[in-house]
C-alpha cells in the first residue's frame, strides 16, 4: 500500500506463488473479494470433471436463510435452486437438525 500499487502485478503473482507452497497444492488464484472467491468455488462445484458429484442445473443445494446474497446468487446464476435452512440463535449457524428434513434426490451427497 506504501507504494500504491492496487491492482494485481508483481505482488499478487508472489503471494499466490508462496500461498500454494503453503497450503501445499499447485495453484492459488487470489480474487478481489468473498464474493468473487464465493462464486469461482461454486463454479468448480459444476466441473465436468467430478463427474456425477458435479452440480447441474436443477441441482438443489442446501444453503443458509440468513446469510449474504452472494452466498446464494451464484447457485442461483447457474440456474441451480436453493434450499433454505433456518439459523440457530445467538450462534448464527446453519440449523443442522433441519438437514434430513430438507434432503432430497435433487442434491448431490458430499
Amino acid at each position: 500500500m506504501l507504494d500504491f500499487w492496487l491492482t494485481t502485478g508483481r505482488f499478487s503473482d508472489e503471494f499466490e506463488k508462496n500461498f500454494a507452497e503453503w497450503i501445499g497444492v499447485k495453484y492459488a488464484h487470489l480474487v478481489n473479494s468473498g464474493s468473487s472467491a464465493n462464486l469461482i468455488a461454486f463454479t468448480v462445484l459444476t466441473a465436468p470433471e467430478l463427474g456425477e458429484r458435479r452440480i447441474k442445473k436443477g441441482d438443489e443445494v442446501i444453503t443458509v436463510a440468513c446469510g449474504f446474497p452472494t452466498t446464494v446468487t451464484p447457485i442461483i446464476q447457474y440456474g441451480a435452486v436453493p434450499v433454505f435452512l433456518d439459523c440457530t440463535v445467538p450462534q448464527y449457524n446453519i440449523d443442522v437438525s433441519q438437514l434430513e428434513k430438507a434432503y432430497s434426490k435433487k442434491q448431490k451427497p458430499s
